[in-house]
């Protein structure tokens, strides 16, 4: 089709005819575009529009013009004169008036059926936006289902990945949580939503840390971790800690900052990583214990990898002979040929199993040396990446002969088994280690099927060994070639030994090592157990305390060894006099528990305590002795005692301790009149168990003299290291260990433990000065006391005066008569005394001089008021003089301030001891000072 150059781009002509009706009329009216001289048939199209047409365009809407007009279309060809052929000339005032009148006529109806159309278009417009609106509505709707159904995907998509997927709102709470991350975190989605993040998973090191940089992000969606992906440690529900792989972005939403966090668990990865890295250090030993020289070449023929041997012999470090081109820089000219060969084979991918020349090399010196090299092709992926060649120095055969035996030896002595398996997986090579491990020799394993390996995966496999015994060997397994055939070559690390050791961990974490019953973890593991299941059923449980007694002393008298055989007789005898449904349980010590379940009735438990009694009324016998011994038995129900685990147990511990204190009967059962006193015997308790685990730590004051500020000596004093509490001063247990007489085992650990001090200071060499140990008045009345400090002494092999002993005043004037005799006799022995606390007692002088003490420490309720309180004063100042008189060395206690010091100074004190100078010190850092002894003390002073 092709526009008319006349005509409006509203019309188009067709070269159809060469007639054109009328619009030759029309057009010289001014109604439309003359068609005159036009070669074509012209046609109105269909919305086609032209305005000077306004009132006829309805009617020729759908009418072409070539249908209604007469007259003819003649070609630019045609001349004038053919024109009178076709049409007269005197009709042609007839047919013009005959169109003016149709054309006025159908104006007048055109107008009529166009104000029609205009109502009409109006209406049509209306229907036109309802039917738009219906069409944006229906789309709209799809676009919503749309979203809906990609929600979904991404839902499902989230919920099912294998990594955690965590939303958190800009409180660090969890909005998401998927299904990996309950596997993950050990955590439900109902226990992890709203949830402070940090407070599941992060470990406690770093939970404060990542809360502040939380809030530092919330505020503004910015952080330096974001968009990265890092590697941390994170926390299981159960307390586990491990590694994990995690990428944090930020989302903006209405409520503000949103993290979305996708963690990956890379426990497995890592230890993968650890296998693959002690799989190269064995490489790696292998590859240096090798006594020829080793080198890894990539396909240009550099140096990728060299052992020891090869930088020895090349006269290179390993580092600069990596990179180096082997061929062009140490092979002699005359012989580079056959290294290229060698490539090209590479490069034509020529298989190439293994091939021998025979090359001089030339060190970094210049010094050749005949080598034999042996070349093997390293593919991966079946391609070739390279050449591993080992080489033998040949100048002597002796040496080469014995270079090839230690090659035999990597493979033959190696404690990794070693087997080359065809395609089939039928064993061809098997080395001794690999025999050892699976039980045959060469000859049986030659030819058998091990089956085929899955290439680049270890795992672990059993092994039934000839007589019946299993074995566990890890299996690695890489693609080779033997005989110019396909191979793998199978390495087996034989884990028996391990995996033993593994179970007998894992027996021994829940299990006591001594006596093989369960220990306190596990016992604690089925009390729970327990109490869930009688809490459904409401049935009753009942715990059994049991304390052995005379077991200390059996232990002290006869030793360890017999204490140990001891504990595992009775345990036995335990376990033979309860059901094998209960449980009997070693907590520590010569502590045993048992866990009864099912009980018909309270007499039931005081049956199985009596059945208890009576098994150790039969003495145990070991080696030469026989030793009686016997339980105490507490016993408390749940859930009269207790409905949970720690109060059954503390009360069952509580009539225990009761019994124990009921010389004559074995068996308490908890009851009210317990509980007032179950604090102080759950204080007895932890204090036995604190000797008997060690939990006591001594610590030093430095005492000083006032005279030029040097050290003078320590005092020692006790205090409690509670695993629950930490460091407890001694004046809450003190008074418990004075009570339960406890002190006197203390205070014999207490006198061991300052020598043994004394004994490791003289043995680096230090300087050491008298460590001063308080004395209790259950010390003192004991008739053994002197002659256990003498023994002390002969054991340590230290002299009597490196130790002080220091007595209150109170402690004296218990037995006057017993006490002086005591201290007599310790005086005898080269101990210095001093009386503690002086001033606070109600001695005489006229006693007290009668008594060998050397030393008299005022008590610190004296010094704390001086000098501003007169009567402190006036009496501090009279001890000291009187003590002078007496020729005793003073030592003032608690001096806190420059004042008190100044005042003690002019009257004369000699020794100072507070907090003035130093606290307690630990072992360690009175070490330190002891270092230092000869400087000042206190440089401000």
């Amino acid at each position: 089709m092709h526009p008319t150059p006349e005509a409006s781009p509203r019309y188009t002509a067709s070269p159809v005819s060469r007639r054109l009706r009328c619009v030759l009329l029309l057009g010289a009216l001014g109604w439309g575009p003359a068609f005159a001289n036009l070669p074509y048939r012209a046609a109105v199209l269909e919305n086609a529009v032209d305005p000077r047409f306004a009132p006829t365009d309805q009617t020729l809407a759908n009418l072409s013009v070539a249908e209604r007009l007469d007259t003819a279309l003649l070609p630019p060809s045609h001349s004038p004169t053919n024109a009178g052929e076709d049409l007269p000339v005197f009709w042609l005032p007839l047919i013009g008036a005959l169109f003016i009148g149709v054309g006025l006529g159908m104006a007048l109806v055109w107008r009529d059926r166009n104000s029609r159309r205009r109502k009409d278009q109006s209406g049509q417009q209306a229907r036109n936006e309802a039917e738009s609106f219906k069409r944006q509505k229906g789309e709209l709707e799809k676009e919503l289902l749309a979203l809906k159904e990609r929600e979904q995907v991404f839902s499902s998509l989230a919920l099912t990945a294998q990594d955690a997927i965590v939303l958190l709102n800009p409180q660090a709470k969890v909005v998401f949580w998927n299904r990996a991350a309950e596997r993950i975190f050990g955590y439900s989605t109902k226990e992890a939503m709203g949830c402070e993040l940090h407070a599941l998973v992060t470990p406690e090191p770093l939970r404060e840390h990542a809360r502040a940089a939380f809030r530092r992000f919330s505020t503004n969606g910015e952080g330096p971790v974001l968009n990265q992906t890092l590697e941390m440690a994170a926390l299981r529900k159960n307390g586990q800690l491990f590694p994990v792989e995690l990428s944090i972005s930020a989302l903006s939403l209405s409520a503000g900052w949103h993290a979305i966090g996708v963690v990956r668990d890379i426990t497995d990865r890592r230890r993968y990583e650890d296998r693959l890295l002690r799989e190269k250090a064995r490489s790696d030993l292998y590859l240096n214990t090798a006594g020829s020289l080793m080198l890894a070449l990539d396909m240009d023929g550099r140096i990728t990898q060299a052992n020891q041997a090869a930088a020895t012999l090349l006269g290179m470090p390993v580092t600069e002979l990596i990179g180096q081109d082997l061929c062009a820089e140490f092979v002699a000219e005359s012989r580079q040929d056959c290294f290229r060969e060698i490539f090209e084979h590479l490069g034509r991918s020529v298989p190439l199993n293994t091939e021998e020349r025979s090359t001089e090399v030339v060190d970094a010196k210049g010094k050749k040396h005949a080598m034999v090299w042996e070349f093997a092709l390293l593919r991966e992926d079946g391609a070739p990446i390279g050449v591993l060649c080992s080489a033998l120095d040949v100048s002597e055969h002796q040496q080469l002969q014995a270079t090839r035996q230690s090659f035999a030896n990597v493979v033959t002595k190696n404690h990794t088994g070693i087997l080359v398996l065809d395609a089939q997986g039928r064993i061809q090579f098997s080395n001794p280690a690999a025999q050892r491990s699976l039980g045959r020799d060469r000859d049986t394993l030659q030819g058998e099927s091990f089956g085929v390996p899955l290439q680049g995966e270890n795992f672990e496999m059993e092994i039934l060994r000839p007589g019946g015994s299993l074995g566990v060997v890890e299996v690695s397994a890489t693609v080779t070639e033997w005989n110019e055939k396909r191979a793998f070559l199978v390495m087996l690390h034989d884990v028996t030994d391990r995996k033993r050791a593994e179970e007998q961990v894992r027996y021994l974490a829940y299990h006591d090592s001594l006596t093989g019953l369960p220990n306190r973890d596990l016992f604690m593991d089925r009390l729970h157990q327990a109490i869930r299941r009688e809490s459904r059923s409401e049935g009753d449980i009942a715990l059994l305390y049991m304390d052995l007694n005379r077991f200390k002393q059996v232990n002290d008298t006869l030793g360890h060894r017999v204490g140990d055989e001891l504990l595992k007789a009775s345990a036995q005898r335990f376990k033979n006099t309860i059901r094998g449904s209960d449980t009997v349980a070693r907590l520590g010590g010569d502590e045993f528990i048992v866990l009864l379940e099912n009980l018909d009735g309270e007499q039931r438990a005081l049956e199985v305590a009596e059945k208890i009694l009576r098994a150790f009324d039969q003495p145990v016998l070991i080696d030469e002795h026989a030793l009686f011994t016997s339980p105490s038995i507490g016993i408390a129900h749940f859930p009269k005692d207790g409905e949970d685990a720690d109060t059954l147990l503390r009360h069952a511990d509580a009539a225990m301790y009761h019994a124990k204190r009921n010389v004559g009967r074995g068996v308490s059962s908890y009851c009210a009149e317990l509980g007032a006193a179950t604090g102080t015997l759950n204080q007895e308790a932890k204090l036995h168990r604190a000797l008997d685990n060690a939990e006591f730590v001594l610590y030093y004051q430095p005492q000083i003299r006032i005279a030029d500020n040097s050290l003078s000596g320590f005092e020692a004093l006790i205090r409690w290291n509670d695993p629950e509490r930490g460091l407890i001063p001694p004046g809450e247990f003190i008074p418990v260990l004075e009570d339960t007489g406890l002190i006197v085992a203390v205070g014999q650990w207490v006198l061991r433990q300052a020598i043994e001090q004394i004994v490791e200071w003289e043995g680096l060499g230090l300087e050491t000065c008298p460590v001063s140990v308080n004395v209790s008045v259950r010390q003192l009345v004991r008739d053994d006391f002197a002659d256990s400090i003498a023994e002390l002494f002969r054991e340590y092999r230290i002299p009597p005066h490196r130790l002080n002993l220091e007595v209150t005043e109170s402690a004296v004037m218990t037995d006057l008569a017993f006490s002086k005799s005591l201290l007599l006799r310790l005086a005898q022995q080269g101990i210095s005394l001093h009386l503690d606390d002086f001033g606070t007692g109600y001695s005489s002088l006229n006693v007290l001089k009668g008594l060998p003490f050397d030393t008299l420490k005022i008590d610190r309720g004296f010094i704390q008021d001086i000098p501003d309180d007169p009567d402190s004063a006036t009496l501090t100042r009279t001890i000291i003089a009187m003590a002078r008189n007496l020729r005793l060395t003073t030592i003032a206690e608690g001096v806190e301030t420059t004042e008190q010091l100044k005042f003690l100074r002019d009257q004369r004190c000699d020794v100072a001891q507070g907090y003035l100078f130093n606290k307690p010190l630990a072992a360690a850092d009175a070490q330190k000072l002891l270092r230092n002894r000869k400087q000042r003390v206190h440089q401000a002073i």
